[in-house]
């Protein structure tokens, strides 16, 4: 809705109200007024026909703007365990693996664009789950009493702008490339969001972006706006993100984008040593070893990019012609910050520490080891030579496709996002997928990042115009390397996987290693497996005067990976089949968990996405 200075009705009407306004406020001076003369009447209307130009002309480029969006979705056995049943000693449990819930996403915001050098954005936005709020289940949710924060700004930026020169500052949105490494991630609820600065040369050959961004802020100003992380919210220090992304477009059919992503982490735990609770009664007067102990020095990710399309067209949503493509390729460099031992210390030099004071949890050393001594003592303290830590990971993404007659578009894609066959030795391996809108790519339900993941994929889509846009999907995915874990859309390393699979921490080539209930823990290298799930994605969309609705399905497939750690028979059968018939053969079941976990399939391939979204934009 924008309010310009060339409509006529809305001219008469400000000169309507104005008059009116004026008259009234000036009414008991017009009364004590001696005498009024035409050259009196005319200068007040001239100052009131000045005043309202000078309202039209400061209305000129304002321009308010919102969206309103609800979201249910459904999603049904995301862990492939059928009915998550676990069992401990003689008690088993199930629970319900289905998740339904409704969002809601509420965006007011307005443009200020005088004409001049500077313009502005802010953009309000509220954010919630139905029913999520304290004080839902009394319908008194929007009151305030303990109440979670849903109320937030999406955007806030003042820009400056001198011919191909500008510098944008406050809360930004950062869209790059396709938005594999950085991206607002709009289909989230919430949406990610940059506090920072950008600095910004565009002409017709080039544009150049600089920008630098707070991730996290460990000191709280004077004013009571204190900071939530740092080391004593047991967070992030001082974090930042900064990145160079060049667009060359050298021609219609050929646009090369160099890039530059930088993420500086800060991790300092302590300034003193972990001492042992009984340290004190201990000591015997043995003094305390001071030092700066440190988990991790600073953590320094270098990312280099170079993407490749002939999408220069409609923001770069389509190309020119009938054939489109896209390659992006990424390296990653730098150092972790993470101390370790190195392989070539074979003799595993300890500078040792004295026992009552400090053991493997406490204590002051970047490394903490255990060795023994030429005359056979065992001797604990800090390994004198360490590592630390470094990056060398890689991703690669490609994608062809034809589009007939603007109707009917086919396309095929590969991604590879490297793994780590060895997450305890010097490197890192497991490309890391930054900021990224990853529900744009690798399946719509998902399932997967750009993290040790080789993925195909085959894709339809039909525009009907008016009608609607269909588009169809079947994704593959394997681990890149199968000793890795599987990573979900969101990263989070093994710990925050989809769903545990076979791997191998360690790189070990022979053990075997299982939990008591008879799931893996590990297998050998040789005997790990790499299918993760097939996909099948269906999306409709429609949309007509600022209304659009979209429906989608996904059928997730898991494969054997994810399939042999669940539910592994043959161990099941060698643990409890002869415990299990011993009980059946006296007729009391002394262990009904065992006689549970052998007979019920831990196992449950199929899993299910669904949602519909109804958003209005005005």
């Amino acid at each position: 809705m924008k309010i310009t200075g060339s409509s006529a009705s809305l001219r008469a009407l400000l000169l309507r109200v104005t008059t009116f306004t004026f008259c009234f406020l000036s009414a008991g001076v017009t009364a004590l007024a001696a005498e009024t003369n035409d050259s009196v009447s005319n200068s007040q209307a001239a100052a009131r026909n000045e005043r309202i130009d000078a309202l039209l002309k400061a209305l000129e480029g304002v321009d308010l703007f919102g969206e309103f969006r609800i979201r249910p979705e459904w999603q049904y056995n995301y862990s492939f365990d059928r009915d998550n049943l676990s069992c401990t000693g003689s008690i088993c449990k199930t629970s319900d693996d289905a998740r339904e819930f409704t969002g809601m996403r509420t965006q007011l915001g307005v443009d200020v664009k005088p004409g001049g050098a500077f313009s502005g954005r802010v953009v309000v936005q509220d954010s919630r789950v139905w029913g999520a709020e304290r004080g839902s289940d009394t319908g008194l949710a929007t009151a305030n009493d303990d109440t979670r924060q849903s109320l937030d700004v999406r955007e806030a930026w003042l820009e400056a702008r001198s011919g191909a020169f500008a510098a944008q500052a406050g809360r930004l949105l950062l869209n790059y490339g396709d938005q594999r490494l950085v991206g607002s991630q709009n289909w989230s609820n919430v949406g990610r969001s940059f506090d920072g600065l950008r600095l910004k040369y565009e002409t017709p050959l080039i544009k150049s972006h600089v920008w630098g961004t707070a991730l996290a802020e460990q000191d709280s100003d004077s004013s009571g706006n204190t900071t939530g992380v740092g080391a004593r919210n047991l967070d992030l220090d001082d974090a930042y993100f900064v990145g160079w992304y060049n667009t060359l477009t050298l021609h219609e059919q050929f646009q090369a984008e160099p890039y530059y992503l930088g993420r500086y982490f800060s991790y300092v735990q302590r300034t003193q040593p972990i001492i042992r609770s009984d340290s004190a009664t201990a000591s015997g007067g043995v003094p305390i070893i001071t030092s700066e102990d440190r988990s991790r020095d600073r953590d320094i990710l270098h990312t280099l990019g170079l993407r490749l399309t002939n999408r220069t067209v409609n923001e770069g949503k389509r190309a020119p012609g009938v054939l489109d493509y896209t390659i992006e390729y990424a390296h990653q460099s730098g150092r972790s910050g993470r101390a370790l031992a190195p392989l070539w210390d074979q003799a595993r030099v300890i500078a040792p520490l004295p026992g009552q004071l400090f053991d493997t949890t406490s204590n002051p050393c970047r490394v903490f080891d255990s060795g023994r001594t030429a005359d056979g003592s065992t001797v604990s303290g800090c390994r004198v030579y360490t590592e630390r830590e470094r990056y060398d990971a890689f991703a690669f993404a490609a994608e062809l496709g034809f589009t007939y007659d603007e109707f009917a578009r086919v396309a095929v894609e590969h991604d590879t996002g490297s793994g780590d066959p060895s997450r305890t030795d010097g490197a890192v391996a497991t490309f890391n997928n930054l900021f990224h809108t990853n529900h744009m790519h690798y399946g719509q339900a998902d399932q997967i990042g750009w993290q040790n993941m080789r993925a195909w994929a085959l894709k339809l889509s039909f525009d009907f115009k008016d009608g609607g846009r269909f588009k169809l999907a079947w994704w593959r995915a394997d681990k890149h390397k199968a000793q890795d874990a599987w990573y979900k859309v969101a990263g989070g390393g093994a710990a925050g996987a989809t769903v545990a699979t076979t791997e191998s921490l360690d790189n070990a080539a022979y053990a075997s290693v299982y939990n008591s209930d008879g799931s893996l823990r590990s297998l050998p290298v040789g005997a790990l497996r790499k299918h993760l799930f097939n996909e099948y994605d269906l999306t409709y969309e429609i949309g007509a005067g600022g209304l659009e609705v979209s429906v989608g399905y996904s059928l997730i497939v898991a494969g054997d990976a994810a399939g042999a750690w669940r539910d592994d028979r043959g161990v099941k059968r060698e643990r409890f089949e002869a415990r299990v018939a011993q009980d059946l053969a006296d007729g009391r079941v002394d262990r009904p968990a065992e006689l549970i976990a052998l007979y019920t399939p831990s196992f449950r391939p199929r899993a299910h996405f669904a949602y519909v979204m109804a958003t209005y934009k005005f």
